[in-house]
């Protein structure tokens, strides 16, 4: 069985004023702690969709053995990395498809491992994490739905299969309040920074 995990990167990061792919996180630029992370959880492959500043995204990422794909359409919104994600799973033949966010710099490999873990035990559609009652990422989607997936657009990620009936959620609930925290303005960041 072949698991591989995407990494969003792309977006404009409309509401934090400037590109939280590269924010500073403890060292590092916080894509590369979002890409390490998904490659320490030990899945089969990880890719990176890129968009925004990806020139100076692909140097953060230098060193890492990952794939980068370009979204073109990523000021279009999130539909369209999901999309790019979806394609590249389909390319590289997987079982299933791990997406996770570049900006929930909490998470940890062990995070992913457990989500995977739950996931492989009867694989359904799709695996939701959920804490606290909230869907959270990252999210597994089986290969049956990439398809589907590789067609979204705009703004509505994975949820808009969901609102359409195409696909249900498997909940897979944790206690993992950090999995809620992530980045979307200068509070969060200045706030997570301290955790």
């Amino acid at each position: 069985m072949k698991i591989v995990a995407a990494v969003l990167a792309a977006g404009l990061s409309r509401r934090l004023g400037r590109p939280k792919q590269l924010l500073d996180w403890h060292g590092i630029p916080l894509v590369r702690h979002s890409t390490q992370i998904m490659c320490d959880a030990g899945v089969d492959r990880v890719g990176v969709i890129i968009g925004h500043s990806a020139a100076h995204v692909r140097m953060a990422l230098t060193g890492l053995t990952v794939d980068l794909t370009m979204n073109p359409d990523f000021a279009d919104g999130q539909g369209s990395s999901v999309a790019c994600a979806a394609r590249w799973a389909i390319e590289q033949e997987a079982d299933a498809l791990v997406i996770g966010l570049c900006d929930q710099p909490l998470i940890r490999a062990a995070h992913v491992q457990q989500i995977v873990a739950a996931w492989s035990l009867s694989q359904p559609a799709v695996l939701v994490p959920r804490v606290l009652e909230q869907p959270t990422n990252p999210v597994v989607w089986s290969r049956p739905l990439l398809g589907e997936l590789s067609g979204l657009m705009g703004e509505q990620g994975g949820r808009l299969l969901f609102q359409r009936g195409i696909a249900t959620p498997t909940w897979y609930d944790m206690h993992a309040p950090e999995l809620l925290e992530d980045i979307d303005s200068e509070d969060d960041y200045q706030r997570l920074c301290t955790k």
